[in-house]
């Protein structure tokens, strides 16, 4: 029994730290291609980054059974799928900066609003410390949006502010109703805990 149950927490460890690779990679690979040499229009870049992210996470997500991997797994998914919202505003051109701070902060919106109707815990009201966490890990997340906006007009600079705050609370209900409220029931010991979290946040 205690075999079986290292057996599967090494396999665990193993494809933890491989879909996090992965996530990493093609993120990386698209981005670069879409948004850096402009190799491929940007909206398609984005869908594909969308698509190879989506689909292993998804089967990881309905075929593999731990509750503490399942719920990185979809932590993921779920940001892939907050990335497919956000896709259109790459239509916009980069002139185009206030239509694309607008279009994203309205379309995050509609990502907090499904999150909130569809996305309600199923295992208990997260505890004060995983709250927290989510916090921290909101601001950290938000950073980009907020010091973006310092760079340009006051116009640009709320927008950016708002988008950042809303992608903040956004991340922290991700993880809030995956990753964090998995703790509670299967918990590695706190080193480890803070590890995978920080794989599950860096991805």
């Amino acid at each position: 029994m205690n075999s079986s149950m290292s057996k599967t927490s090494c396999l665990g460890r193993i494809l933890t730290i491989a879909a996090f690779l992965w996530v990493v990679i093609a993120s990386f690979g698209w981005q670069l291609v879409g948004g850096v040499d402009l190799v491929i229009d940007p909206v398609w870049a984005g869908l594909g980054q969308v698509l190879t992210l989506a689909i292993p996470l998804a089967l990881l997500v309905f075929l593999w059974r731990p509750v503490r991997e399942r719920s990185m797994f979809a932590a993921w998914l779920l940001a892939t799928l907050y990335l497919l919202l956000l896709t259109p505003t790459r239509l916009f051109e980069p002139v185009q900066s206030q239509w694309v701070l607008l279009t994203q902060l309205l379309l995050s919106l509609l990502f907090l609003g499904l999150m909130g109707f569809f996305g309600r815990p199923q295992e208990g009201p997260v505890s004060l410390a995983q709250m927290l966490l989510a916090a921290a890990a909101a601001a950290i997340i938000s950073y980009p949006w907020l010091w973006g906006g310092a760079l340009g007009s006051l116009l640009d600079t709320l927008l950016a502010v708002a988008l950042g705050l809303v992608v903040g609370v956004n991340a922290g209900l991700i993880l809030g109703r995956t990753w964090l409220a998995a703790l509670s029931s299967d918990s590695r010991g706190r080193g480890w805990d803070i590890f995978t979290g920080g794989l599950v946040i860096g991805a």
